[in-house]
């Protein structure tokens, strides 16, 4: 597929941060699949999976770039000015979200927090995602090894407690 100039960009960005963390690029890797049905010139989709992770999607357009985690679309949502314009704090986030164990936290279908653990389990970042009302009962939390563990894996996806 020849793809639009705003979008080989944004590719070449993406396999850049691969690269760092030791992978040739999004073509050459294994646990990423191109979603043939959403492949166009000026839009693309891939789905990111692999044993233990969580499966991440990666959307990128001519307008903009996405993540979607496990269910949640739109976690990371830039325009294609903010890509140009902070492409090294893009690159930042992308590493994390590829690199880190990620623990979601589910109440309902109302309610979500994902944490990016770095080393140690520490958190790196937080997002919270509450649609309606929800009460903060029938919690549960998973917790899932790194995508591309800069180390090697640590974490498989459980659940690790009941609320």
């Amino acid at each position: 597929m020849e793809y639009e100039v705003e979008v080989l960009k944004k590719l070449q960005l993406v396999n850049s941060v691969l690269n760092k963390l030791g992978v040739r690029g999004i073509a050459d890797t294994p646990c990423v699949a191109l979603n043939e049905s959403r492949n166009f010139p000026n839009y693309v989709e891939y789905s990111m999976r692999r044993d233990g992770a969580v499966r991440i999607d990666l959307a990128i357009s001519s307008d903009g770039m996405q993540v979607g985690i496990d269910d949640m679309t739109e976690v990371f949502d830039w325009s294609d000015k903010q890509v140009s314009e902070e492409t090294n704090a893009v690159a930042e986030v992308l590493e994390m979200v590829f690199s880190s164990a990620i623990e979601i936290k589910r109440c309902g279908s109302n309610y979500r927090r994902i944490r990016f653990l770095g080393e140690g389990g520490k958190c790196l970042r937080t997002c919270k995602y509450v649609s309606g009302f929800f009460l903060p009962i029938s919690c549960r939390v998973y917790q899932y090894a790194p995508l591309l563990p800069k180390g090697g894996a640590s974490v498989s996806g459980r659940r690790l407690a009941d609320f």
